[in-house]
């Protein structure tokens, strides 16, 4: 009984002391959060954060107030970390008078100290990094157009690193798309040096950059689409070919057989007394290939004629000679004079007659005699020399 007496006196005792505190001694403390923009402005109205009040004081800083031991969540987007020189941009806040150099980036939490504080903006000059997309997108967003954000010099840049301003949440090509591809990695615009990155790898970001979406097709629902990308031409005797490319990069060939030259008749040149000839033969028109090769033939020899002779007769005379080669006949000249001069001619067709009968002459008359070969070519009679004169006295 008499303990219980005691504990009713101690809680009457503590009610009584506590009515005598204040309601300031149970009160949070309000604390004042400063953001500076360190003498750049802040370019536009800001997004305040729902459970704090904000707005831009005439000096250029923001201001929001908080309850002493809450949990701050650092902001640092669009809004909040454009600068009115638009050259610069922020990246996160250093905390005056903290010397260790550490920046509060967006999302980061912060718990609300006993006293202000004040955060001062890490401004860097902008460099712009656009990502194009080479004909894919982003699946979950389609977009197709190159998109550019503003990032600060760094020497550990995270290609596309999915956050608010690329608006993805897949890494490794995951959300990147292009029907019929597959997405194999970013390639720098300008480099040389063939290195792809993939998302999240880390890149040496000095000045303003664009990455652009490298793509592999995808075989296993690929169907080829070939296009004519090259012709050679077939000649006479070599083969042509027609190649065909598909955009994957396969190719495949038509061959286009050799088309055979195109004959053309070399005409026959006959050889005559003064010149050699040639033998048919034929090229190509196309190509001037010889298909069938003229050879010579040697001009016609005029040595048979070296064994002419003239023999008498009664009122007559008789001449004769030894074939030549490639004649088509002979003429027969004879004359009272000896100079040849008011002769008279006779023909002998064919070139294996060899004598000639002269009749009706004047009897005991000396007359002299010659014989020449002919050869008719194209319609026009071409003539030996004339062989030596030979003298005979008719009876």
């Amino acid at each position: 009984m008499k303990k219980a007496l005691s504990i009713c006196l101690s809680i009457v005792m503590l009610v009584s002391v506590i009515s005598i505190l204040p309601f300031s001694a149970f009160a949070f403390k309000e604390v004042t959060i400063t953001f500076d923009s360190d003498g750049k402005g802040f370019g536009g109205g800001i997004s305040s954060n729902p459970y704090y009040s904000s707005k831009i004081e005439g000096d250029g800083k923001i201001r929001l107030t908080a309850n002493e031991g809450d949990t701050f969540r650092v902001r640092c987007s669009y809004r909040w970390a454009r600068s009115a020189d638009e050259n610069y941009f922020a990246t996160g806040w250093k905390l005056d008078g903290d010397d260790s150099g550490k920046v509060y980036t967006h999302g980061e939490e912060f718990t609300v100290p006993d006293g202000d504080v004040t955060f001062i903006a890490d401004w860097h000059e902008k460099i712009a990094v656009t990502y194009d997309y080479n004909g894919g997108c982003q699946r979950n967003l389609e977009r197709f157009e190159p998109t550019t954000v503003n990032e600060a010099e760094s020497d550990n840049y995270i290609v596309f690193k999915a956050d608010t301003e690329l608006e993805s949440t897949g890494f490794n090509g995951k959300y990147l798309y292009r029907e019929g591809y597959n997405f194999i990695g970013w390639s720098v615009k300008g480099s040389t040096d063939g290195k792809l990155y993939q998302c999240e790898d880390t890149y040496n970001l000095k000045t303003d950059t664009t990455f652009v979406a490298q793509w592999k097709v995808d075989m296993s629902t690929h169907k080829h689409d070939f296009k004519l990308a090259s012709t050679v031409d077939a000649t006479c005797t070599q083969d042509g070919a027609k190649e065909y490319s598909c955009f994957c990069g396969e190719k495949k060939t038509e061959t286009i057989p050799a088309k055979g030259h195109t004959a053309v008749i070399d005409a026959a040149v006959p050889a005559t007394f003064k010149a050699a000839g040639k033998t048919a033969g034929a090229h190509c028109s196309v190509c001037g290939a010889v298909i069938t090769a003229q050879t010579a033939v040697a001009k016609l020899s005029e040595a048979g004629l070296s064994k002419t002779s003239a023999k008498a007769g009664k009122n007559a005379f008789t001449a004769t000679w030894k074939t030549v080669k490639g004649a088509d006949g002979y003429e027969v000249q004879y004359s009272l004079k000896k100079n040849m001069k008011k002769a008279k001619k006779k023909t002998v067709k064919g070139a294996k007659k060899t004598k000639l009968k002269v009749n009706k002459l004047k009897a005991k008359k000396t007359y002299y005699v010659r014989v020449r070969a002919y050869k008719t070519v194209n319609g026009k009679k071409q003539y030996s020399k004339w062989s030596a004169v030979k003298k005979v006295k008719t009876k």
